[in-house]
Formats: C-alpha cells, sequence, structure tokens
C-alpha cells in the first residue's frame, strides 16, 4: 500500500453495503461519504453519496433493510503506540433512506443519490420500549442497564460515575428516550452541584460523562489559524499535534434574547409538592453559579450588578465605563442576572412519591440540577465556530483542543506572536460536533481525501474585557 504523502489522502479498505443475502462494493461508485458524531446526539449519522450507472437499488436491490460497513485507513503517519487509531471503523450503519436521487445530465445513463445512515445503536432503540423502575439506584447504573440491555456491548460504553441514588419510573420509552430522561438530573460524583451530563455515540464507543469532567481534560491537539498552501503541513503537524485551519466560520457569539429565554444569565424555578400542599421557589444567578463548575475558559460571559460585584470583589465582564473606586468595571444599573423572571419554570416535588410509608421521604432535588443545567448547556451556543481542517483520525468530540487565532487588527513590527492573537477567543474549546468527509477526486489519479468541519464551542472567555474609554484615551 502506498504511503501517505497527504494528510488528506486515505484508503477506503472496505465500503459494503449489506442484505441478508448479499454484499455489494460501493467503493467504486463513491461520490462523497459522511460520518457525523455530536455531543448533543445520542447516536452516529451519516450518509454516502453515490454515482451510479449499475443501477444499484434495482439490482441489489436496496429495499430499506441494508446495513453499511464502513473501515477506512490512513497510511504513512509515523505517531507511535497509535496504529489502532489509525483505523476509522464507526459501528454498523443501517439505511435509514435513499434521498437527492436524481438522472445526472454530465454522463448519459447515470444517477446520483444519498443512502441516509444511522448508526446500530440508534435502530436497537427504535425497535424497544423500556418501562421499568429503579429505586435507590445511582443513575450511572441506571444508564448502563438500559444500555446493555437494549443497545449494545457494554464494553463499548465509558460511563462516569454519579452522585446519589434515585427512584425512577420511566414508563414504556425507549432506551434513548430513557437515557436522555435521566440524564437530566444526574450530578457529578464529589462536585456539589455539577449537573451536566451528557450520553453521545462518537465512532469509538458511546460514552455518559460530564461537561465538568471534559473539562479538566488537557487539550488534545493545537489548531491553528495561519497562511500556507503547504499540502504536506497536516502530515508533519500530525505527529507534533498540531494541525492548520484552512477555513474558519462563527456561528454564534450570543443572542440576547435567547440567552436570556433560555435561562443562562437568570431563571426562576416554582415547585408544587401536591403531598404536602406546598408551593416553593427558586431563583438562580448565572453569575454566581459559573464559579461553582468547571468550564473552557477562566471568565464568564455573564455579569452581575454593581452592588453583588462590590460586595464579593469579584471582576466583571462588562464594556460600561470603569468604576475609579475599583479596579474592575460596574454599573448602577439591574443586570442580566437579577432578571430571573426572564425563564420560569415550574416542576413538581412530590416528596413522598414512590414512598411505602408516609416516613419515608423522596426529594428529586429538582432546584439542585433543572435551572443549573439549562444555564450551562445554554451558555455554550455563544462562543461557536466551525473549523474547516485535514482529516484528523484522533479527535472525537468530547476532546478539547487550543484554538490560535490571530487579531484581524493591523499591527506594527514591534508586536510579539502574542499581542497578534486574539486574546478572548484563543485558548481552550470542546469539541461538540464533528462531520468526517470522504471525497473521491475525480482527476488523473482517483484518491479519496479525508477532511473535517469541527463544530467548537466554549462557556467562558480566556480574559477579562477591557474598558473602551480607557482604550480610547491611550490611543
Amino acid at each position: 500500500m502506498p504511503s501517505q504523502t497527504n494528510a488528506n489522502d486515505i484508503t477506503v479498505n472496505d465500503l459494503s453495503i449489506r442484505s441478508a443475502n448479499a454484499v455489494f462494493d460501493l467503493t467504486t461508485f463513491l461520490v462523497e461519504m459522511t460520518i457525523e458524531e455530536s455531543i448533543f446526539k445520542t447516536s452516529l449519522t451519516g450518509s454516502v453519496v453515490l454515482s451510479d450507472s449499475f443501477n444499484i437499488p434495482e439490482k441489489f436491490p436496496i429495499v430499506g433493510e441494508e446495513t453499511v460497513n464502513i473501515n477506512i485507513s490512513l497510511e504513512g503517519i509515523d505517531v507511535p503506540d497509535s496504529d489502532v487509531h489509525l483505523i476509522i471503523n464507526p459501528p454498523r450503519m443501517h439505511v435509514n433512506t435513499i434521498s437527492g436521487r436524481y438522472f445526472s445530465n454530465k454522463t448519459p445513463k447515470s444517477q446520483l443519490f444519498t443512502l441516509e445512515l444511522v448508526s446500530d445503536q440508534y435502530m436497537s432503540s427504535v425497535h424497544s420500549k423500556v418501562s421499568k423502575s429503579y429505586t435507590n439506584t445511582y443513575i450511572h447504573d441506571i444508564v448502563s442497564d438500559i444500555y446493555s440491555t437494549y443497545l449494545g456491548n457494554p464494553d463499548r460504553l465509558f460511563i462516569e460515575n454519579t452522585d446519589r441514588t434515585e427512584h425512577i419510573i420511566i414508563p414504556n420509552m425507549t432506551p434513548l428516550e430513557a437515557i436522555k430522561f435521566v440524564t437530566k438530573r444526574a450530578v457529578q460524583k464529589d462536585s456539589g452541584s455539577a449537573a451536566n451530563f451528557l450520553f453521545f455515540e462518537t465512532i469509538s464507543g458511546a460514552y455518559f460523562t460530564s461537561i465538568n469532567k471534559l473539562a479538566e481534560e488537557e487539550p488534545t491537539f493545537t489548531y491553528k489559524y495561519i497562511s500556507r498552501t503547504d499540502d504536506h503541513h497536516g502530515v508533519e503537524a500530525l505527529s507534533r499535534g498540531e494541525f492548520r485551519i484552512k477555513e474558519l466560520y462563527f456561528m454564534n457569539q450570543f443572542e440576547k434574547e435567547s440567552n436570556s429565554r433560555n435561562g443562562m444569565y437568570a431563571s426562576k424555578l416554582i415547585t408544587h409538592d401536591i403531598v404536602r400542599k406546598k408551593i416553593s421557589q427558586f431563583d438562580f444567578n448565572g453569575f454566581f453559579n459559573f464559579f461553582g463548575l468547571n468550564h473552557f475558559g477562566t471568565f464568564p460571559t455573564i455579569s452581575a450588578s454593581g452592588m453583588e460585584i462590590k460586595s464579593a470583589n469579584i471582576p466583571r465582564i462588562t464594556y460600561a465605563p470603569n468604576d475609579e473606586e475599583n479596579s474592575f468595571p460596574v454599573t448602577t444599573e439591574t443586570a442580566l442576572s437579577d432578571m430571573t423572571d426572564s425563564a420560569v419554570c415550574f416542576y413538581p416535588k412530590h416528596n413522598q412519591l414512590y414512598s411505602k410509608n408516609a416516613n419515608e421521604l423522596y426529594d428529586n432535588k429538582v432546584s439542585e440540577w433543572k435551572l443549573q443545567r439549562a444555564a450551562q448547556l445554554k451558555s455554550f451556543d455563544n462562543i461557536t465556530m466551525i473549523i474547516e481542517s485535514s482529516g484528523n483520525p484522533f479527535i472525537r468530540v468530547g476532546h478539547t483542543i487550543s484554538l490560535e487565532l490571530p487579531s484581524p487588527e493591523s499591527t506594527d513590527n514591534d508586536n510579539t506572536s502574542d499581542n497578534l492573537l486574539d486574546k478572548h477567543l484563543s485558548g481552550v474549546y470542546l469539541v461538540t460536533s464533528i462531520k468526517h468527509i470522504f471525497t473521491q477526486e475525480t482527476s488523473k489519479d482517483t484518491k479519496i481525501t479525508y477532511t473535517m468541519k469541527i463544530e467548537v464551542s466554549k462557556d467562558a472567555l480566556e480574559s477579562v474585557v477591557e474598558n473602551r474609554t480607557a482604550q480610547r484615551e491611550d490611543s
């Protein structure tokens, strides 16, 4: 097999569609194939675009009961003790539907169509229902039980332990719906308040883990936005843990109305205990809650009121004029973190739900996880980018990466490389979504290239926003 000279080049070992009675190789018909993973989706998805002059849907045929096997290798990359990672081998994928089918005018008697794929895990969930109760059971044990019973090999599940036992009834849900249901109330063990668990599937396996734990991990790679046209850079950089960003798009920076409506800044929870006939109210302040959790940055993007900051002596991120009595910006106006009526949630308490007698109490502790979870998950919508880069077989959603982004301002020769970086946007990011793209080029030397679109997000900034008035005076 020829050695890889370009970071994008790959070899397809297996791209075949299988039915109960036959196997058909799709490699020569391939136009483009994608595999998508996301920390906000429970299962892998994918697609295979085919240019077909054989009429595969009729002659194979494709009727909705087929599966697709994918095995891809990258050759010529010398990375010690990492051979296993150089094989991209997702779990068996199911053909969900055929889309975009049309006849091409460029080639007579040829058609293009797309096989839309879903993972084996997803289809196993579609065909099952969970009706079960769990008493005094940790949520991580519930997730493990559901996964091993209905979805697949438990060796493929990577699980993080949760805190406190729960009483939970799962009322005729699919396994993945049931896992999403219990994940919402999972709290990290020994963290005290981190209610930010996620369940997602990658090429490597399924994960039940918290954002708190993901934020503790060191960045696996550094991605740099630099002007470079050397095709060999990707291969060389891979061994150094560096990748060049080909294109970068800002998806979100903030949306004040949506953040307010979804409780990122502040919110209110009203609970109703039908047994004790008691209504309780809990207010959530996104600014002060920030400091009790792990983040992908140091400083919050949420402000507090001036009086709160003065009493707590905490720097505030704001563009307001600087208070001369303090070293941090403040305002006398009501802050967004004070406006709890922006997002009001109602939730049943039921202290004695599932109890065998009047003396036995059960508390769902909704005030400890409901508002906090919603706020932190929403915060990842505020700084989100899409990176286009060479394919990287090592990276998965849930990993962290380091971004080095240049500041687009004019500079002089006295500036150092540190000064040229955007101080707010450069830093550590969470990989939230990956689209693996495999494209067959129609050149003289037919080859298949591997590129990626990586969605990265963060919920905090690397430095405090400097005062604009002071900057103008210094200029």
